[in-house]
């Protein structure tokens, strides 16, 4: 009987967890789009299209070379970092964060040499045809190496699970990013664009750094072939993330030229509004995956049963969590695409609608996904991002020559649940994952629902009719989750005892 209960307590409080992470980040994640719209508001009213365009090319800029160099170390460190730190051996963590940082010196200083070299050769593309000094290039380069720093500080951060601060961290870089751009956008014009960028990124390595450094001290060897050598675990994963990041961005681009040669610049245009809006809301709910989710995944990945467990437990509660939200944006969205662009883009409404199922796959694929990248199975994980790709640029050319505008909303769902097949197919034989009985049930109901408010949306387009279905699948899915989540998570319990213990003391 005590097992039971404490078994029932384990599965609350991870459901408890799962549902305040997604708040949190998910919280942090809307701040950070909303400063975003503010300092474009801003960068366009101040600085003009030529402005837009140059922080656009400074920030791409500085990303691609960072990419080149620092070897996806913020990624791959967190697998191997938080496995130790749970097996709470202290001095193996302490030795491995000097390897973590030893390499991330290496690479910075990597970075900051190829951003001054790289300048002497594509200086006219990156500076956009204005004037610059040896400032700007040392600005540039130093911005670089500062982001390696950060990237590798905030993944110290996730692997010890000090996710409270990872959420402070983000928030103050947030402000910060308000805090050098505003002023300087708007007093020094065009001139301030790539200091505020420089400011913006080495206070944030500061601050990661004070956050990090009182409770690890900072130490490197860079010298030691054995802190060499043994690192090189970390960087075969950040290489294999950096390859699977090309694809999906090689991808993106060859369906635009595709696109472009099939229907021309207005298909892809469309098909641009569509496919960054179907993204935006899984975006924010699925802000806690790489702070909370995959660090806890990484830390007992040797346990099948325990990692299983926490798949499946995360794959419940987003997959609850997000099927009403998701049928309110399919629902509403009409309403507010008018605002977010021109009244042209309308067109695009049916494939946004139609993608939105492929966001309800996501909440199976994304947590499974993750398993291979926890065990720091590269190929798997490449392997798993190489089919999805190729699916998706095949469907996608194929459903607009077959459907138009609406096949691309189709092609894109088809090559989710492909991938999803592939997904479970590779976690079952080579990790022994199972998706749990509760989850199919949950996503066969939920995906039925949201179907059947797509076709609805699709068929009446508009009217009372239209309003009617949406409302009836929003409150059908909304009653189903809430069911489902009582038996799962306890917060309505503990809403009751506080206003129990309120009315107490009136």
């Amino acid at each position: 009987m005590n097992t039971n209960q404490k078994g029932n307590n384990t599965e609350i409080s991870a459901g408890e967890r799962i549902m305040k992470y997604i708040a949190l980040f998910g919280g942090i994640q809307c701040a950070s789009l909303l400063v975003g719209l503010v300092i474009n508001k801003v960068a366009s009213e101040f600085l003009g299209r030529i402005g837009v365009g140059l922080i656009a090319t400074y920030n791409r800029t500085t990303r691609m070379l960072g990419d080149c160099t620092n070897l996806s170390l913020s990624f791959s460190a967190v697998r191997q970092i938080s496995e130790i730190y749970n097996s709470g051996d202290e001095e193996l963590l302490s030795y491995w964060i000097k390897v973590l940082r030893s390499w991330t010196f290496i690479t910075t200083v990597a970075g900051v040499l190829f951003t001054l070299v790289a300048c002497l050769f594509i200086s006219d593309w990156m500076f956009g045809g204005q004037e610059y000094d040896i400032w700007y290039v040392l600005m540039l380069a130093f911005t670089v190496g500062s982001m390696a720093v950060s990237g590798s500080e905030l993944a110290l951060l996730k692997a010890v699970q000090r996710l409270n601060d990872v959420a402070v961290c983000s928030f103050i870089s947030i402000s910060l990013g308000l805090l050098f751009s505003l002023p300087l956008y708007i007093f020094v014009g065009l001139s301030g664009i790539l200091p505020a960028i420089f400011l913006v990124s080495v206070s944030q390595m500061i601050m990661y750094l004070c956050y990090t450094i009182p409770k690890y001290s900072y130490k490197i060897d860079i010298f030691s072939s054995k802190v060499l050598k043994d690192g090189l675990g970390m960087v075969k994963l950040g290489v294999g993330y950096i390859f699977a990041a090309i694809l999906g961005s090689g991808s993106i681009w060859l369906v635009y030229e595709l696109l472009r040669e099939l229907g021309g610049g207005d298909v892809v245009g469309l098909f641009s509004c569509g496919y960054f809006l179907m993204g935006v809301l899984p975006g924010v709910l699925f802000a806690s995956i790489d702070s909370d989710y995959y660090p806890r995944l990484s830390a007992i990945n040797r346990d099948t049963l325990l990692a299983n467990k926490m798949v499946n437990e995360q794959i419940e509660i987003h997959l609850l969590l997000q099927t009403p939200l998701l049928l309110c944006f399919i629902v509403l969205i009409p309403l507010f695409l008018p605002l977010l662009y021109d009244v042209t883009f309308m067109d695009a409404l049916p494939m946004i609608q139609i993608a939105m199922l492929a966001m309800l796959v996501r909440t199976l694929n994304l947590p499974t996904g993750y398993i291979s990248l926890s065990k720091g199975d590269s190929r798997t994980f490449l392997l798993q991002e190489a089919i999805y790709d190729t699916l998706f640029v095949v469907f996608v050319v194929a459903g607009y020559q077959l459907f138009a505008i609406e096949g691309l909303g189709w092609a894109i769902v088809l090559a989710y649940l492909l991938e999803l097949f592939v997904i479970l197919w590779l976690a079952a034989n080579k990790y022994k994952f199972y998706i749990a009985k509760r989850n199919i049930k949950n996503f066969v109901i939920q995906g039925s629902i949201m179907v059947l408010a797509v076709v609805s949306a699709i068929y009446f387009k508009s009217g009372i009719l239209y309003w009617v279905a949406g409302s009836l699948c929003i409150l059908s899915s909304s009653l189903f989750s809430l069911m489902e989540l009582r038996r799962r998570v306890t917060i309505m319990g503990r809403v009751r005892r506080i206003l129990n213990k309120f009315i107490s003391k009136r």
